[in-house]
């Protein structure tokens, strides 16, 4: 039976994102957002976004610290309009450990808005009933629900061998003292656990994958060179009506502003992933329909 090479390095690179962002210290991303500059690139130890780029090497390194900050920002800011923030209880009832990911079943009731890659909390005790932060607490990921008549059962993937050290590398994984206890507990079936609901990753894996999928793409020089067809004038003006330009100036901030007036016909729009990209994408639609 042939093996699909795609599905195998598509499944190679979930994986890799699961095992780096799995094992993050959620009370860690609270308190660094409280201190930290995001509007300062270098605050974060970012590189500086090119229009274009060497290789494909030099374009995933910059572009997937950016992508792995939005997937913090969800997570302590919660962007996920459908998140339900409650606290729920659940006891896993099984745990399996599988390719250096424990895999527990949890049961639960109320549970019916918890969906697949669905990002979730797991706490020893919830942290409002407690005065002090708990010390037992990791991710977990929704990967499958079975609905049942007396409660939902919820198919979970955790990472739990450590935290990876030194920047984004899946193979340098530091053990550590919150997830060693984690990992001891919920192989005692049945446990209790407090729950909660902070995000769905769903959108920002598929990103993670696009991102590392660029070297198959057939016109992946477009995107590392923005290069530009030579039929086409190089200093050419668009005229844009009046009302159309003050709206586009009063919805777009100053790089959405930008990447509209250049008035290319390839226009690759460098911005970090997520929602916000949506705004600038019915600008360019709009000025093109304006121009043609």
């Amino acid at each position: 039976m042939a093996v699909d090479k795609s599905k195998v390095e598509e499944e190679a690179c979930i994986l890799r994102f699961y095992r780096i962002v799995l094992g993050w210290d959620y009370l860690r991303l609270l308190e660094e957002s409280n201190h930290r500059n995001i509007h300062n690139v270098s605050d974060l130890g970012l590189k500086q976004v090119k229009h274009t780029y060497k290789d494909v090497d030099e374009y995933i390194s910059t572009y997937e610290p950016l992508l792995f900050e939005e997937v913090k920002a969800q997570i302590v800011q919660l962007k996920d309009q459908e998140q339900d923030g409650e606290w729920k209880t659940g006891m896993i009832v099984e745990c399996k450990e599988v390719d250096r990911f424990h895999l527990p079943l949890v049961f639960g009731e109320n549970w019916e808005s918890i969906q697949q890659n669905d990002l979730l909390l797991l706490s020893s005790n919830k942290l409002h009933d407690s005065e002090e932060f708990p010390t037992i607490y990791a991710f977990g990921l929704v990967e499958y629900t079975i609905p049942g008549k007396f409660g939902t059962q919820i198919g979970l993937r955790m990472q739990l061998g450590g935290e990876v050290k030194g920047g984004l590398n899946a193979d340098q994984i530091k053990s550590c003292p919150r997830l060693l206890c984690m990992r001891l507990l919920v192989k005692e079936s049945p446990q209790t656990w407090g729950i909660k609901k902070v995000c769905s990753l769903s959108t920002i894996v598929r990103e993670y994958v696009a991102l590392h999928s660029i070297g198959s793409l057939p016109f992946k020089e477009l995107i590392l060179k923005a290069a530009e067809s030579q039929l086409c004038p190089k200093n050419r003006a668009l005229d844009i009506p009046r009302s159309l330009k003050d709206y586009i100036k009063s919805n777009h901030n100053a790089s959405q502003l930008e990447a509209i007036d250049a008035g290319d016909r390839l226009c690759i729009a460098q911005t970090r992933p997520g929602p916000r990209i949506t705004t600038k994408e019915p600008g360019l639609i709009s000025q093109s329909w304006s121009t043609d």
